[in-house]
């Protein structure tokens, strides 16, 4: 059943940050698989593919503050930075799962934080730009 218009609208920061994380996931599979595919037919060595993932990780965050923050009038920097965040506890459990791992080390907190950050600039940057 689909919510009317006006329900959507005042839906909340949580189904918003839900609603982002499952897009920009999808976005950021289809992105990791295309830089593997490039990977395996030599246009990318190693240390671009590392490059190429980083750049994957902090677009599909921003991607989802920009998502999150749609509908949201205050504390946009604030639900842009949980949208960050929630991607990539997202996407690590994807990854993870999609792997056969599961480890918390150093990088995931760096990953966590850089997409907290990412996701907070972005939400900053669009209600400067939408004014």
């Amino acid at each position: 059943m689909r919510m009317s218009a006006e329900k959507q609208k005042n839906a909340g920061p949580v189904s918003s940050l839900i609603k982002s994380s499952l897009i920009t996931s999808v976005i950021a599979i289809g992105l990791i698989v295309l830089t593997a595919v490039l990977m395996q037919q030599g246009v990318l060595d190693e240390n671009g593919t590392q490059v190429a993932v980083t750049v994957v990780k902090v677009l599909c965050s921003v991607i989802a503050a920009m998502i999150a923050v749609k509908n949201i009038s205050s504390r946009r920097w604030l639900v842009g930075a949980l949208a960050g965040v929630v991607f990539m506890t997202c996407a690590f459990a994807v990854f993870s799962a999609l792997s056969g791992t599961f480890s918390i080390t150093t990088a995931l907190l760096t990953d966590i934080a850089m997409g907290g950050f990412s996701g907070m600039l972005a939400a900053m940057a669009l209600s400067l730009f939408q004014k």
